[in-house]
């Protein structure tokens, strides 16, 4: 199990965010809906055509540092069970003070809504598309998921 986890912490590249705007100036969301967890591959595939749609969910956080800021990061969506998290979703949070309790390594019940996708730069000069999303409320339900 260990050499699993070595092997698995070289594979997994570590971000530089340059991030693209969120919203655009002067844009807004029309929140709506009813809080929905939903499941990875549709929120990937139509995150834009659900922008505004409320969320509930528990995530792995995969990155909380220096690298994103104190009011964002990268959580892991899908508890692939044994201790394994995968597929990303950028976290935006209204404040630092939202997520002052929460550690890289966190898992967390967050409420909020969709925004869309978002596409950064890696460390590597790569780009990723993720999901995106508004957390208003956030609780830390667990640790050492990643």
């Amino acid at each position: 199990m260990k050499l699993r986890n070595v092997l698995l912490a070289v594979m997994i590249p570590v971000f530089s965010f340059t991030m693209l705007p969120v919203l655009s100036a002067g844009a807004s969301v029309n929140i709506h809906g009813s809080p929905t967890s939903y499941a990875y591959p549709p929120l990937l595939k139509n995150a834009s055509s659900m922008k505004g749609q409320r969320i509930i969910h528990s995530a792995c956080i995969f990155q909380f540092d220096g690298a994103t800021g104190p009011k964002k990061f990268l959580a892991e969506w899908t508890n692939g069970g044994g201790g394994f998290w995968n597929d990303l979703v950028n976290v935006n949070l209204p404040s630092a003070k939202v997520g002052s309790n929460a550690y890289q390594g966190d898992v967390v019940r967050m409420t909020g809504y969709i925004l869309g996708n978002l596409t950064y730069t890696t460390k590597n000069g790569g780009s990723n598309t993720v999901p995106s999303i508004m957390v208003t409320g956030l609780s830390v339900i667990g640790h050492g998921c990643n």
